[in-house]
């Protein structure tokens, strides 16, 4: 049902809008949807997050700290297979040793994933998904899109989203149980996204600036985590760092 809604969601974009000329003026940006997709972080932006997502967000948050930690610790324990191979894939073999050790050593050692038995062990390599292993090696992102609840990504995400579906123990996950990975892991991004609320609210133009932020961070981490790319907007040059050093 996930891999349907997504390729559903993509198709919309067949009939996507106009772009505003100010968002296509840098040729370095490939968004030729910025009119639809200006129209859909208005609708994630001032309607779905404040009254849907932050919402439940805020309910998820009531459980503590420690019960969020250990589901948190689970989902991401989850993804190890994928980093492992995605590390492989990018020739990174000693990170994806660590992310071998980290998935069996959480698994059997801390209750199947609550427990980050490794990361108290200092096993915290940087984390590497299908797209980032794609980019790597030249598949170009495609254009920018910005989808309801989904939020940012590009076609090489939403590729590397629907491949890591492939990789156990995900792939073994029922459609109930990868909607509830899926909402859990996007609760918990929401709630650590509170801090940087400010940042959007104190950039000229939040599209831009959300876009710009996105699509660095994504060729940064396609490059194996060397920073290759020109600030595209010098007006928001240090809000684009904050926000970066706080994404990692």
């Amino acid at each position: 049902m996930y891999k349907l809604l997504v390729t559903l969601m993509t198709l919309m974009l067949l009939s996507g809008c106009a772009g505003h000329p100010r968002d296509n003026s840098d040729p370095k940006i490939n968004d030729p949807f910025s009119g639809f997709n200006r129209s859909m972080w208005d609708l994630n932006y001032d309607v779905l997050d404040p009254y849907i997502i932050k919402p439940v967000a805020n309910t998820y948050e009531l459980i503590p700290s420690p019960g969020r930690k250990g589901i948190s610790n689970f989902i991401s324990n989850l993804s190890e297979p994928i980093y492992t191979l995605s590390s492989l894939f990018m020739l990174h073999p000693v990170e994806a040793l660590q992310h071998l050790n980290r998935f069996w050593i959480n698994t059997f050692f801390g209750l199947g994933g609550l427990i980050d038995i490794a990361g108290r062990a200092d096993i915290n390599p940087k984390s590497y998904g299908v797209a980032d292993a794609l980019g790597y090696y030249g598949v170009g992102k495609g254009p920018f899109l910005v989808l309801p609840f989904l939020g940012p990504t590009t076609p090489r995400n939403l590729v590397g989203s629907v491949a890591s579906l492939y990789v156990p123990p995900k792939s073994e996950l029922t459609t109930l149980q990868a909607i509830g990975v899926y909402t859990g892991d996007a609760l918990q991004t929401r709630i650590d996204l509170k801090p940087q609320e400010f940042r959007l609210q104190q950039a000229q133009d939040s599209y831009l600036f959300m876009r710009n932020a996105y699509l660095q961070h994504q060729d940064y981490k396609a490059n194996g985590g060397v920073e290759k790319i020109e600030k595209v907007d010098k007006e928001e040059d240090a809000l684009l760092d904050e926000y970066l050093e706080m994404d990692e």
